[in-house]
């Protein structure tokens, strides 16, 4: 009897510690997933959200580039053009907005639905198509959104597409 009682308190506490862990990486588990894909607008700018069609396709005109972006001989040979031409920076101002946009403010935060790719005349790339580095999706006239819906501010629980990397991850490994 004396050697069974003390293997059942370790029996006993083993089980409850299993227990104890596992509930607790359940909870973190559920907190992990309810972080990913938490974004934000930078402080520092605004960013235009299209919401239908017509924002797709103003999306697309003011962010695209020329296909010859995507080629490494002129971007080797005309350097300084090729920077005017294809490092778009775009700084987006009220004045911006078009019918089928919506200016996000900076700071607003969004959870990030998906990813897609959008070809001249602003139409979805087909689930197929990954081009394998920038330069090939310059060259096809890609540019690449991310699907968001807006969870807090004025326009919470909208839904729509902005330019992929405008906004800014709220956790996960790169950020600091």
């Amino acid at each position: 009897m004396r050697v069974r009682k003390p293997l059942l308190i370790v029996f006993i506490a083993v089980l409850s510690l299993t227990v104890v862990g596992w509930v607790l990486l359940r909870h973190l588990d559920q907190y992990i997933d309810s972080q990913i894909g938490l974004r934000v607008v930078p402080n520092d700018s605004d960013v235009l959200m299209a919401v239908d069609t017509e924002g797709i396709e103003y999306l697309y005109a003011l962010y695209a580039v020329p296909k010859s972006c995507g080629d490494p001989a002129f971007a080797m040979s005309e350097q300084v053009t090729w920077v005017l031409l294809c490092m778009k920076g775009v700084k987006v101002t009220p004045e911006q907005v078009r019918n089928g946009t919506v200016l996000v403010p900076a700071g607003t935060k969004a959870k990030a639905l998906g990813a897609n790719y959008v070809l001249e005349e602003g139409r979805f790339a087909p689930p197929s198509y990954s081009p394998r580095n920038i330069n090939a999706m310059h060259r096809d006239g890609a540019i690449q959104v991310e699907q968001i819906q807006i969870i807090e501010g004025s326009e919470k629980n909208s839904v729509g597409w902005v330019l992929f990397g405008t906004l800014q991850a709220t956790s996960g490994p790169f950020v600091p």
